[in-house]
Protein backbone atom coordinates (compact mmCIF):
# COMPACT_ATOMS: atom_id res chain seq x y z
CA UNK A 1 0.00 0.00 0.00
CA UNK A 2 1.47 3.25 -1.07
CA UNK A 3 3.05 5.30 2.18
CA UNK A 4 0.79 8.15 1.74
CA UNK A 5 -2.72 6.03 1.60
CA UNK A 6 -1.68 4.11 4.68
CA UNK A 7 -0.95 7.16 6.21
CA UNK A 8 -4.33 7.99 5.55
CA UNK A 9 -5.85 5.42 6.67
CA UNK A 10 -4.29 5.28 10.10
CA UNK A 11 -5.35 8.78 10.39
CA UNK A 12 -8.79 8.28 10.14
CA UNK A 13 -9.03 4.96 11.21
CA UNK A 14 -7.33 6.31 14.66
CA UNK A 15 -10.05 9.31 14.46
CA UNK A 16 -12.93 7.20 14.41
CA UNK A 17 -11.51 5.13 17.37
CA UNK A 18 -10.72 2.12 15.09
CA UNK A 19 -7.10 -0.06 14.73
CA UNK A 20 -5.45 -0.93 12.04
CA UNK A 21 -4.10 -4.45 11.60
CA UNK A 22 -1.49 -6.11 10.14
CA UNK A 23 -0.68 -9.15 9.42
CA UNK A 24 2.96 -9.22 11.28
CA UNK A 25 6.76 -8.02 10.32
CA UNK A 26 8.01 -7.79 7.00
CA UNK A 27 10.45 -10.67 6.41
CA UNK A 28 9.71 -11.33 10.28
CA UNK A 29 11.87 -8.23 11.50
CA UNK A 30 10.23 -5.74 14.00
CA UNK A 31 12.56 -3.48 13.22
CA UNK A 32 11.69 -3.10 9.65
CA UNK A 33 8.23 -2.95 10.38
CA UNK A 34 8.91 -0.11 13.34
CA UNK A 35 11.24 1.84 11.01
CA UNK A 36 8.38 1.83 8.28
CA UNK A 37 5.49 2.91 10.13
CA UNK A 38 7.88 5.64 11.90
CA UNK A 39 8.18 6.97 8.57
CA UNK A 40 4.19 6.65 8.03
CA UNK A 41 2.75 7.86 11.73
CA UNK A 42 2.20 11.60 12.06
CA UNK A 43 0.96 11.79 15.49
CA UNK A 44 2.51 9.03 17.61
CA UNK A 45 -0.90 8.84 19.98
CA UNK A 46 -1.63 7.11 16.35
CA UNK A 47 0.08 3.85 17.33
CA UNK A 48 -2.25 3.04 20.20
CA UNK A 49 -4.45 1.97 17.21
CA UNK A 50 -2.10 -0.21 15.39
CA UNK A 51 -1.88 -3.71 16.04
CA UNK A 52 -0.31 -6.75 14.42
CA UNK A 53 -2.65 -10.26 14.84
CA UNK A 54 -2.52 -12.11 12.02
CA UNK A 55 -5.39 -14.58 13.63
CA UNK A 56 -8.06 -11.31 12.08
CA UNK A 57 -7.05 -12.06 9.05
CA UNK A 58 -7.66 -15.84 9.21
CA UNK A 59 -10.94 -15.31 11.10
CA UNK A 60 -12.33 -12.78 7.84
CA UNK A 61 -10.68 -14.35 5.65
CA UNK A 62 -8.20 -11.26 4.13
CA UNK A 63 -7.00 -11.98 0.65
CA UNK A 64 -6.50 -8.25 -0.21
CA UNK A 65 -5.81 -5.29 1.92
CA UNK A 66 -7.00 -2.85 3.30
CA UNK A 67 -10.11 -4.18 4.31
CA UNK A 68 -12.42 -1.66 6.53
CA UNK A 69 -14.23 -3.91 8.72
CA UNK A 70 -16.81 -2.19 11.06
CA UNK A 71 -18.88 -3.49 13.68
CA UNK A 72 -17.01 -6.11 15.49
CA UNK A 73 -17.80 -6.96 18.92
CA UNK A 74 -17.45 -9.46 20.82
CA UNK A 75 -14.82 -11.14 18.87
CA UNK A 76 -12.30 -13.82 20.45
CA UNK A 77 -9.42 -14.94 18.01
CA UNK A 78 -8.62 -18.35 18.66
CA UNK A 79 -5.29 -19.16 19.46
CA UNK A 80 -4.09 -22.04 17.15
CA UNK A 81 -1.71 -21.45 14.39
CA UNK A 82 -4.78 -23.30 12.20
CA UNK A 83 -7.83 -22.83 14.03
CA UNK A 84 -10.29 -20.16 12.41
CA UNK A 85 -12.37 -18.24 14.64
CA UNK A 86 -16.24 -17.94 14.64
CA UNK A 87 -16.67 -14.07 13.99
CA UNK A 88 -20.58 -11.88 14.79
CA UNK A 89 -21.77 -9.81 12.14
CA UNK A 90 -19.95 -7.01 10.51
CA UNK A 91 -19.35 -5.54 7.78
CA UNK A 92 -16.72 -5.32 5.14
CA UNK A 93 -15.27 -3.23 2.38
CA UNK A 94 -12.08 -4.53 0.37
CA UNK A 95 -9.83 -1.51 -1.27
CA UNK A 96 -8.25 2.00 -1.01
CA UNK A 97 -11.29 3.32 0.73
CA UNK A 98 -11.16 5.87 3.58
CA UNK A 99 -11.90 5.07 6.84
CA UNK A 100 -14.78 8.06 7.53
CA UNK A 101 -16.47 7.16 4.14
CA UNK A 102 -16.38 3.58 5.39
CA UNK A 103 -17.71 4.53 8.05
CA UNK A 104 -20.99 6.35 6.41
CA UNK A 105 -21.74 3.47 4.07
CA UNK A 106 -21.99 1.02 6.30
CA UNK A 107 -23.95 2.63 8.77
Amino acid sequence: MPPQALRRLIADTAKAGGVVVFRGFPNNSMRAFSEALGKVVNDRDQLANVGIDPRLFRAFDVQAVPAPCRGVVGLRPCSGLSCKSEVPAYDRMTGNVDAALCARIVR
